[in-house]
């Protein structure tokens, strides 16, 4: 049964065991081999965890975005509209913030009524 649940012991104590049987074996190996081996130990957990985020990254791929945005069955409607663009957001932001800048100023950069805390913004006598 390959690829089944593990039932028999939670993976932490699995890694546990491992690295004691791993530790026991090489224990009376000179310090080049037990450096060797610890390096291949080291190339050959990057090269598990680069298969498990490219397995991760194949199926996120996999997945289809139109399935997010459709609604639950009998609920009216086949599709919800999609989220907007955030950059497309920020940039209606900006404009609506402009033209609430240019009512206040007013025509020909009039503004409205001085800041009294602000010496430079008092009205001309």
């Amino acid at each position: 049964m390959w690829a089944a649940d593990r039932s028999r012991a939670p993976e932490a104590v699995l890694l546990y065991i491992l690295c004691e049987i791993r530790n026991e074996r090489r224990k009376n190996l000179s310090k080049q081999d037990k450096f060797r081996l610890e390096g291949e130990d080291i190339r050959e957990s990057k090269e598990l965890r680069h298969y498990v985020a490219q397995s991760i990254a194949a199926e996120l791929c996999k997945i289809i975005p139109d399935e997010f945005y459709a609604s639950p069955v009998g609920h009216g409607s086949s599709r919800r509209s999609p989220r907007p663009d955030p950059d497309t957001q920020k940039v209606a932001e900006a404009r609506q913030e402009e033209s609430d800048r240019g009512r206040v100023r007013g025509p020909n950069g009039a503004r409205g009524a001085p800041n009294p805390h602000n010496p430079f913004d008092q009205q001309p006598r």
